[in-house]
């Protein structure tokens, strides 16, 4: 998602004041986060080179920069086609924007894995202590409604797309605890998801983009 977080734009301690988190330094960050508890979710500290939690585990793409002649800028006026590829058996990660790689990382860096082609650790076994916010079963103004949103089946946590898994929270803030944020960046607004079997390769994602663009780039926002 992006995130004006200085613990990824700055490698700083974070911090909830909105003057220490510049909106010029925005990033779109793929980064994998754990369980704290049953009530909040965090980020994975870099601990291979920084035991100080300074560093973070993710891949970061700047907004205002632009790479291959492309902006991550441009979403803020017009829809964008916005693509991923991971790839553990070539050791890739790949951000595409309307069709262009603009981005490229280490799977293992990205995601913490110790050796080649290992699966990274995704939540796959419901505990009795798993962080679960299930709206529909709380009061509004108790004390537990600070917990709810989307449940957790049996064994997967569910896959939320353009919003947090705690946007219901009333008190705010993205995955529970002391920082976080308090609202997910793209409010819920997806034109469009798909997901393949394998990774796709850069013409395969080029192509995708020029069948549809019609469909998209020529919607008058205002």
């Amino acid at each position: 998602g992006f995130t004006r977080d200085r613990r990824f734009t700055e490698n700083k301690v974070p911090s909830n004041a909105a003057a220490d988190n510049a909106t010029s330094s925005l990033q779109l960050v793929l980064a994998p986060t754990q369980s704290y508890d049953s009530s909040s979710a965090g980020f994975i500290a870099d601990r291979d080179t920084n035991c100080n939690r300074t560093g973070w585990r993710g891949m970061k793409v700047p907004v205002f920069q632009t790479l291959n002649g492309k902006s991550l800028s441009s979403c803020e006026s017009e829809f964008c086609h916005l693509s991923l590829t991971v790839d553990p058996t070539k050791d890739s990660v790949k951000v595409y924007l309307d069709g262009v790689n603009i981005a490229t990382s280490s799977y293992q860096t990205v995601f913490g894995t110790t050796k080649p082609e290992e699966v990274f650790k995704t939540p796959s076994v419901f505990q009795n202590n798993s962080f679960r916010y299930d709206a529909s079963s709380v009061n509004a103004n108790s004390i537990a409604a600070s917990k709810a949103g989307p449940s957790l089946d049996t064994f997967f946590t569910p896959w939320i797309l353009g919003g947090g898994y705690t946007d219901g929270n009333p008190n705010g803030n993205f995955m529970g605890g002391e920082y976080n944020g308090k609202v997910s960046g793209l409010r819920g607004y997806l034109g469009c998801t798909r997901f393949y079997s394998r990774p796709l390769e850069d013409g395969e994602v080029l192509n995708n983009y020029n069948a549809t663009q019609k469909f998209f780039k020529n919607i008058d926002l205002s």
